[in-house]
């Protein structure tokens, strides 16, 4: 690679470039530009070539429409990481209304859906610790949301105001009013009333696969369904007996997580995506399962199925 610091040493050096050599410049393009566009082949448009200042490690270039006028210029890994990161791209439309906040701007959500891409995607659980490594180096500690609501108090005695966490606590607050709501409705239009209703909670952990049940929202679900009248019952094979805890005082025994049991019960309510329960053959005798994890298939059973 040359270094390039004023016209002299341009005009002298660039009969020692040959094509696809990118040239890091110490100082304006503008003046390297005139000796480059006497080799035919290098890049002439000053306001497309790969620009590096000594100070910076990396090469910064303007604008996807400079970047594919110079993509001829890279190639081997670097060119394959490029293609799939295009392959992976997201459009994103622009909304209506933005509000700056904090550096952020708060917009709509106008629309969701699946994003087909070849990029590798990783989650490694640290044992013990509750922390995970995510794609692209994110680490995330502790999935309980008692954690992030202490941040947000925390950081309030230093003036910082975590309002994204509070956003997100209040919307995952509501969900299981949310869900009760679907089932109800359900319900009356099988012709069944909430009262005296036999419902069955799947899962009672926090999250899939483990037997930690602290602030798990299966325990509102239980509550808000018996405040309606209903027959609650739960089944989770991590979790054999419920116990009192911080802010409920259900305590049970498990229901058999079985298609039998599932077939006793008017309505059956996914709340944990334990791997067991996403098995099909589960749900082949209920009449209702409200599925609020998105993981039971919408031809699994002959039943009523909704998504919540």
């Amino acid at each position: 690679m040359l270094v390039l610091e004023d016209d002299e040493l341009v005009v002298r050096k660039a009969q020692d470039l040959k094509a696809g050599d990118l040239v890091p410049v110490h100082g304006g393009v503008e003046e390297a530009a005139p000796a480059l566009a006497a080799d035919e082949g290098l890049p002439q448009d000053p306001g497309s070539a790969p620009i590096r200042r000594l100070e910076q490690p990396q090469i910064r270039i303007p604008g996807t429409a400079s970047l594919q006028r110079l993509a001829r210029l890279l190639g081997g890994e670097k060119q394959r990481k490029l293609d799939r990161l295009a392959e992976s791209r997201r459009g994103v439309t622009a909304p209506r209304r933005t509000i700056p906040w904090k550096g952020a701007s708060v917009v709509p959500v106008l629309d969701v859906r699946l994003e087909e891409g070849s990029e590798p995607v990783f989650s490694v659980e640290v044992p013990g610790s509750h922390t995970f490594a995510a794609t692209g180096g994110v680490f995330v500690h502790n999935c309980i949301p008692l954690d992030p609501f202490y941040l947000t108090w925390k950081a309030a005695e230093h003036g910082v105001w975590a309002r994204f966490i509070e956003l997100a606590g209040e919307v995952n607050t509501r969900m299981p009013e949310y869900v009760v709501d679907r089932t109800v409705k359900a319900l009356n239009q099988q012709g069944k009333s909430i009262k005296g209703a036999k419902v069955l909670v799947l899962g009672l952990s926090y999250k899939a696969d483990i037997d930690d049940d602290r602030e798990s929202p299966s325990f509102e679900l239980l509550e808000l369904f018996h405040e309606l009248g209903a027959e609650v019952a739960y089944c989770d094979p991590y979790i054999p007996r419920s116990h009192r805890g911080r802010k409920h005082a259900f305590v049970m025994e498990s229901a058999a997580c079985t298609a039998e049991e599932l077939g006793r019960h008017d309505a059956v309510v996914v709340s944990t995506a334990h791997r067991q329960f996403k098995d099909p053959a589960l749900y082949q005798l209920a009449s209702l399962v409200v599925d609020s994890r998105n993981i039971v298939p919408r031809d699994a059973f002959p039943g009523m199925l909704v998504k919540a």
